[in-house]
């Protein structure tokens, strides 16, 4: 009875003990979960904190508040020196453009003076061209004059007329109405009453020398009458007294 007794009593003590071996059992693994519980929390937080202390710069967690200064002023002397980069390629962009309108313009002036060059030498060829034909034309018109005028010389005063009528013999030949004879004092033949429009055509057509001795005007016959009251060689009288001198003398 006695071993029955201490076997129940061992066996209601193994049964405390089993209840007790589950109820710590319990406990630890209520405290495993509230150990994971907090290890979440804390990996959570440190978590969320170190992305709010990260280094924007180079993505580390700074171990020192001076650390950080030095990362915010590395990445604010970055951010300046980028603008200044940005501004000076924008600068050199601007001087490009501004060279190659430059240049564009050169070019344009370049083409302009090239055209007015040539321009110029077109008008040069034509003025010396033009320069050759005037004197080729004043050669033909002095030497058609020269011989106009002398076609209509009096063959008597040996000067031009002024003014007609101008008498021709017959033959042809002319003779000016101061020295008309009663023949021609060219052909001796009788004068009769012709007169010669075409002679006096050439007259009002031609220019005329001046009559007085030393000068070598010529001048058109409306302005001929006019020079020689006014010609520096004109004939004129000695303002002496007669008995000292009187005579005709040119200016």
């Amino acid at each position: 009875d006695a071993i029955k007794i201490d076997r129940d009593a061992i066996k209601i003590e193994n049964d405390a003990i089993k209840k007790d071996k589950d109820a710590f059992k319990e406990n630890c693994d209520t405290l495993k979960e509230g150990k994971a519980t907090l290890e979440q929390k804390y990996n959570n937080l440190t978590s969320e904190l170190r992305d709010q202390v990260e280094c924007p710069v180079c993505l580390g967690v700074p171990t020192s508040g001076q650390q950080v200064v030095e990362d915010v002023d590395k990445k604010e002397k970055e951010e300046s020196q980028e603008n200044e980069t940005e501004m000076a390629a924008n600068k050199i962009q601007e001087l490009q453009e501004h060279i190659y309108v430059i240049e564009k313009e050169n070019d344009d002036i370049k083409k302009d003076r090239d055209v007015t060059k040539e321009d110029r030498d077109s008008i040069k060829k034509d003025r010396d061209a033009f320069k050759e034909g005037k004197v080729v034309v004043e050669q033909k018109y002095d030497a058609l004059t020269a011989k106009l005028r002398a076609q209509v010389e009096c063959p008597v005063c040996l000067e031009v007329p002024t003014s007609g009528p101008v008498h021709v013999c017959p033959n042809g030949h002319l003779v000016c109405s101061t020295c008309k004879g009663a023949s021609c004092p060219t052909c001796r033949t009788k004068m009769l009453g012709g007169k010669s429009l075409l002679a006096v055509t050439v007259i009002q057509n031609i220019e005329h020398e001046c009559r007085y001795e030393d000068c070598e005007e010529l001048l058109p016959l409306e302005k001929y009458k006019l020079h020689l009251k006014l010609c520096p060689h004109r004939i004129v009288r000695c303002p002496a007294a007669q008995e000292y001198c009187g005579k005709d003398l040119p200016l």
